[in-house]
This record gives structure tokens, sequence and C-alpha cells, in this order.
């Protein structure tokens, strides 16, 4: 529901505080976290992580950004990767991408609202190029932005195998990668690509 002031959000936590704590033991979960996947998602306020997947308070470490980016450059990434895999032990990543995200199409069309927008998304934007011009699919203007920001989840996941932490987890079959699309207007999710130790161990 749509909110005017501050005031409204703390009421809605009000009415909807007996629903959560009549299906979770509020007094364990204060205590400790035992999430099973680390979710990285787009920063994007249609695409709500347990919202879209259904899950609850406690299921899911997650992170959020502009576009899903998945940057080993960038410290908040890697310090919320890090302790997800390394101190929680989640059993799967997870990179989600969306239709209409704003940052893709910002990184695709190089027209960028902020200075700092450009710089973060200067590598996809080199990425979106190449991945257009050499193409075999002959994309009609309004598939390009879902067909990049599935590219892009993709692309996400299988960068993070250069970290040693992940490459050793997935290698040692305790952590599985996924990519994934959500769809807002059907809100559906779909299976992009997944990367466990079977693939690994096969490159």
């Amino acid at each position: 529901m749509p909110f005017n002031n501050i005031g409204e959000i703390l009421n809605n936590v009000k009415n909807v505080s007996s629903q959560i704590s009549s299906r979770l033991d509020l007094d364990s979960l204060s205590k400790s976290q035992a999430p099973l996947v680390f979710w990285v998602g787009c920063a994007d306020s249609r695409v709500s992580p347990n919202l879209v997947t259904g899950t609850d308070l406690g299921d899911m470490f997650v992170h959020r950004n502009v576009a899903n980016i998945a940057s080993l450059e960038d410290a908040n990434f890697v310090s919320s990767m890090e302790y997800a895999v390394g101190v929680l032990k989640v059993k799967h990543l997870v990179v989600c991408g969306h239709s209409g995200c704003g940052g893709v199409n910002a990184a695709m069309n190089k027209a960028y609202p902020t200075p700092t927008i450009k710089n973060w998304l200067s590598k996809p934007e080199k990425d979106f190029e190449w991945v257009l011009k050499n193409s075999s699919k002959k994309l009609v203007e309004q598939d390009k932005l879902s067909f990049l920001a599935k590219h892009n989840a993709q692309t996400q996941i299988k960068g993070l195998l250069e970290h040693p932490l992940i490459k050793e987890a997935v290698s040692n079959g305790e952590l599985t990668l996924h990519a994934l699309f959500y769809d807002i207007k059907s809100s559906s999710l779909e299976l992009l690509l997944t990367l466990d130790n079977d693939q690994v161990s096969a490159a």
C-alpha cells in the first residue's frame, strides 16, 4: 500500500506484527539467524525479495543495489557476500535481475542521471555494447532490456567464481549459484543458470 508519511509506515508495522509473531518464533529469531540463501538483487522498489519469493524473516540474507551488480571491487558487496558464505554458511547464492530495470536501461542507452551511477554501471555498459553488437539474436527494441537484464544476472554469477571463497565453497559442494529473472508484469521467476560443483569441476 502507498504511504504518505513515516507515521503511516509505523502504524502499518503495528498492524502486521501480530501476523508475523503468530507464524514465527521471534524469540529464537531475535537471537540468531540461519538463512539458506544469499540473495543479490536490484534496489528497485517493485522487486522485494521476500515478497516475490514468498519467503519469511530469517530465510534469506539480502544485498541490493542498482542493477544487482555483484562487484568484487565493491567492499559493501564483498563484506555481505563473505559474511553470508563464510560465516552464515548459506547453501545458495542468487543473483536476480528483473524486467524494466532502470540501471540496465541506463547502461544500455548510456544515459545516466548522476556521475556516480555512470561510474557504477561502467562495466555493464561496455559489456552490453559488446553483447548487442555480437549477439546472434535479432532483437526488437522492446526485447533488448529484458535480454540484457538476463545476461547481466548470469554475468554476475559467473564473475563470482573469481573470488576464492566462492570458488572453494562451490567446488566443495557447499554452495550452489543461481541466476534468476523476475518478470514484474507476470510476477514470475525464471531460472536462467545454475552453477554447482559439477559445472565448476568440468570447467
